[in-house]
């Protein structure tokens, strides 16, 4: 969480491994959603050598499913 955290506070724990976060107040430091979630991605790979699924949308609906569309395999 403390990863996640260091790009946005609004960070709603799901469980122990998933959590919705909510970036619009931080998409001006970002070119793009997609830009951010790759940030994402890349920071938990380099600080907890975990593989990640980001799914970008409007609403934690939404995002759950795009989350779900391409898991990482290692």
């Amino acid at each position: 969480m403390e990863v996640l955290e260091s790009f946005t506070p609004f960070v709603e724990p799901v469980s122990v491994d998933e959590a919705f976060l909510d970036v619009a107040g931080v998409l001006h430091a970002w070119p793009d959603a997609v830009a951010l979630a790759l940030a994402l991605k890349a920071r938990i790979r380099e600080r907890l050598s975990l593989s990640a699924s980001v799914g970008v949308a409007p609403n934690l609906f939404l995002a759950k499913l795009a989350s779900d569309l391409q898991k990482p395999t290692a």
